[in-house]
């Protein structure tokens, strides 16, 4: 007898990639797991934000949220996490619903920063890291038990020997100034060494 899969809400899925802001990495966090679980939300963009999760609040066992830190800079964003906090929280919690955070960052990059990193790491039953710093920001803050670190998601490409290598330098994710793109591309432009590379940004 086949076990049935689990049913999930993932945070966000939302119509911005109609207008072409496209992230691909929830569709291949989704692409990973959908073997075992079934994202409800994920051919149904969201235009209001967390609020949609109302939809299917009683229907999910677990919910992933990424960025949730970047809310309050949003549109509405502090209305939203005050339900989230206040209402849904509590609702997932007497459903036994799990909520899996995905901790990408060290601090928000939103221009409010009205969320406390704690609150997240404390109301999160899980906490998903990429990275070998959020592992160690999650274990110093003593939620070790609550962490699960696996590798960042990608698409399956089939390698052959026959491939060469035509990319020097892979720059990936969204394009903020806080990574300093532009600093690099100025020291492309200015040292010699770095022009022999073959860059994508």
């Amino acid at each position: 007898m086949t076990k049935p899969k689990m049913k999930a809400y993932i945070y966000p899925v939302t119509a911005r990639e109609q207008q072409g802001l496209y992230n691909p990495y929830i569709n291949n966090f989704v692409n990973s797991l959908n073997s075992d679980i079934d994202f409800l939300n994920c051919k149904n963009p969201s235009q209001v934000g967390i609020l949609d999760l109302w939809k299917y609040i009683w229907k999910i066992d677990v919910l992933f949220l990424n960025w949730i830190e970047d809310l309050p800079s949003k549109k509405g964003g502090e209305i939203q996490w005050l339900i989230f906090r206040f209402i849904f929280i509590p609702v997932l919690r007497s459903r036994n619903a799990k909520i899996c955070w995905t901790l990408h960052n060290k601090q928000s990059h939103g221009t409010n920063n009205f969320i406390n990193f704690n609150k997240l790491f404390s109301v999160s039953n899980y906490i998903i890291t990429h990275a070998g710093e959020g592992k160690t920001i999650t274990e110093s803050k003593g939620y070790s038990k609550k962490l699960i670190f696996f590798h960042h998601p990608i698409n399956k490409r089939d390698r052959t020997k026959s491939d060469k290598k035509i990319i020097d330098i892979f720059i990936w994710g969204t394009i903020t100034p806080y990574k300093g793109i532009d600093l690099f591309l100025d020291q492309i432009t200015k040292n010699t060494i770095l022009k022999k590379y073959s860059i994508v940004i």
